[in-house]
């Protein structure tokens, strides 16, 4: 009876054998590397005690990428404003390489650029959203924050009264 194994080496000349753990598993295998392997029986020459090589083919170990993980990510706070304030870089930070695309739900409130940018435009409220997207090591992700904007107040004017249209008398002196 003839008993069959498999080898493998690093080399097309069969001198550099990869290691074997004692249940016959090989070790120390790198992802993208060519091997040999060679079907080798232990007892076909009877008469000199030899192996005899029987089969012999490169190969190229592939392992299965590791799942996609949700990365871990923090996004600025919820904002409250009045129009015509300051604009407001929102902070996203994550570990993740995927391309963020930010976006805001009511562009009459607030308007945010490709670096988190938000400018408050009108009074109400919007959802600031970055997405980051897919990559081999991270599942997409989406983030929300929320920017409430109210009106700008009028002005007081002398006497208490607020200057504004519905306060003003238009009249022809002519």
């Amino acid at each position: 009876m003839t008993n069959i194994r498999v080898a493998l080496y690093t080399d097309a000349s069969l001198t550099n054998k990869v290691a074997e753990n004692t249940s016959g598993d090989f070790t120390g295998l790198s992802t993208s590397t060519t091997y040999y392997a060679v079907t080798i029986g232990d007892d076909l020459n009877e008469n000199t005690g030899a192996t005899e090589t029987k089969y012999s083919s490169a190969l190229t170990v592939v392992t299965d990428a590791p799942p996609a993980i949700a990365p871990t990510s923090t996004l600025c706070s919820n904002q409250t404003a009045t129009v015509g304030d300051a604009d407001f870089t929102c902070t996203f930070t994550t570990n993740s390489t995927g391309t963020k695309t930010w976006s805001s739900s009511n562009t009459a409130v607030a308007t945010v650029d490709s670096t988190g940018k938000i400018h408050y435009v009108g009074a109400g409220t919007a959802t600031i959203t970055v997405q980051t997207a897919a990559t081999t090591n991270h599942l997409a992700e989406s983030k929300n924050m929320t920017v409430t904007v109210s009106a700008l107040d009028p002005a007081p004017i002398a006497g208490g009264a607020f200057a504004s249209l519905a306060d003003m008398t238009i009249s022809d002196q002519g």
